[in-house]
């Protein structure tokens, strides 16, 4: 066995969780990240990462938030992606309030808190569950439960447990 410390990459599954993005102008899901397909497709949309390459999405879905207003569940499949992303900007677009602090990010539509997510401790970004939290796969266990503490670890299975994400 080898001691690790707890990493919030080791306590979900990163296709059901998307980095809440402040400089996306669309919502991007990876190839296996859990969504419908949409009624209406529209037309690829091109892309250019930071480091210059253009690349094209192929399909226009629905998160499966049922709490987002319509229009902020739109997104498109961008299969080479290593993490999905929500645009800040669909969010407000749609009605939403988006409100980051040190260690959450709140997402308010109607003055009703809609989504929670967490700071991601290895990327210092921001996340939340892109699934209803009874549908996640694996528990996203608060900080508090594990700070500054050493596991060891072998082999993990994790069920949901917690309300808490």
């Amino acid at each position: 066995m080898q001691n690790v410390l707890p990493s919030w990459a080791q306590k979900y599954n990163i296709e059901e969780t998307a980095l809440v993005d402040s400089a996306a102008s669309l919502t991007l899901l990876m190839k296996n990240a859990p969504s419908a397909e949409a009624a209406t497709q529209e037309a690829n949309k091109t892309i250019t990462i930071p480091n210059g390459t253009n690349m094209q999405t192929n399909k226009t879905l629905q998160l499966l938030l049922s709490k987002l207003p319509p229009a902020a569940r739109r997104g498109f499949r961008l299969n080479k992606i290593m993490h999905n992303l929500v645009a800040v900007s669909e969010l407000c677009d749609s009605g939403c309030e988006v409100r980051f602090n040190d260690e959450e990010v709140l997402i308010t539509h109607n003055k009703e808190i809609i989504s929670k997510g967490w700071r991601d401790k290895s990327t210092r970004l921001w996340r939340i569950p892109i699934v209803e939290k009874q549908q996640l796969t694996k528990e996203i266990i608060p900080k508090e439960q594990y700070a500054n503490a050493a596991v060891q670890v072998s082999s993990i299975k994790v069920q949901v447990t917690s309300e808490r994400y």
